[in-house]
């Protein structure tokens, strides 16, 4: 895992070199414990007013479970999410119970990105007493599509994070996932997943489906805290996380996927 100490020029240097990228997301989401006095709904409403000129889109959904029983994949309601969305779709915040995300398709560097989650947080530490966080994800998702980019994935990447890619003859390879969890010092881990997936096929619930072909880069790096990380360390903490993710991603692209994104 990259080194945290120089967290600025790490994500800099990456952004600056990559500038096209082929993010699919980006997404940030921090976690508190269940509390007593929180009331989601005049939260949100809260919330809303708050954001509502850079977010003036709103709904509301179920948020489901997903259990993986003998029978099969299961579903289950476990709350409402309330979301609040730019005018171009291109930005979200979702609020639940115990946690509040941004995600983005349109992103545009790391302390663009940091300054509108602080301006959500802000507003939700307004809206409601959140005495503490008990974790903090930092996520980059990456997807490539076409024939043209799938047919150099061994010239993009190590043999790391190619799963069954790296194993010779792959002309009947229909799909491979790889998933690698890796620590830090502290409680800093990095949840690295890549897979090759088949049209309409999703990593996840959260990530919308390609319509063709495609592979998938996923760098989720997270600090989780039972004893509370505070609420004003967020900026901090994102920024260690998001170095975390980008160094790694930096170590395991090669020369060929930098000259084709940057």
């Amino acid at each position: 895992m990259a080194d945290p100490t120089n967290v600025e020029s790490t994500a800099t240097r990456i952004g600056h070199r990559l500038s096209r990228a082929p993010l699919a997301r980006v997404l940030c989401q921090v976690r508190w414990p269940l509390l007593s006095k929180f009331d989601l709904d005049l939260t949100a409403d809260e919330l809303s007013r708050a954001i509502g000129d850079a977010f003036p889109l709103r709904d509301a959904q179920q948020e489901l479970q997903f259990t993986l029983g003998p029978s099969g994949v299961s579903q289950q309601s476990i709350g409402t999410i309330h979301r609040f969305q730019s005018a171009d779709r291109g930005w979200t915040v979702s609020l639940g119970s115990q946690f509040l995300s941004l995600e983005t398709t349109r992103y545009d560097g790391h302390a663009d990105f940091i300054q509108r989650l602080g301006v959500a947080m802000t507003a939700l530490t307004h809206a409601a007493s959140i005495p503490f966080l008990i974790r903090v994800g930092y996520r980059y998702t990456n997807r490539l599509t076409g024939s043209a980019d799938l047919d150099r994935l061994g010239a993009f990447f190590v043999e790391g994070v190619l799963g069954g890619l790296a194993q010779g003859d792959t002309s009947q390879l229909l799909r491979t996932v790889t998933e690698s969890v890796y620590s830090s010092e502290g409680s800093d881990y990095l949840l690295v997943r890549s897979a090759l997936l088949e049209p309409q096929m999703a990593l996840e619930p959260t990530l919308p489906p390609a319509e063709e072909k495609s592979w998938i880069l996923d760098l989720d790096s997270f600090r989780e805290d039972p004893d509370g990380l505070p609420v004003e360390a967020l900026p901090e903490v994102a920024t260690q996380l998001s170095a975390i993710a980008t160094g790694h991603f930096w170590s395991v692209i090669k020369d060929d996927f930098i000259e084709r994104f940057k």
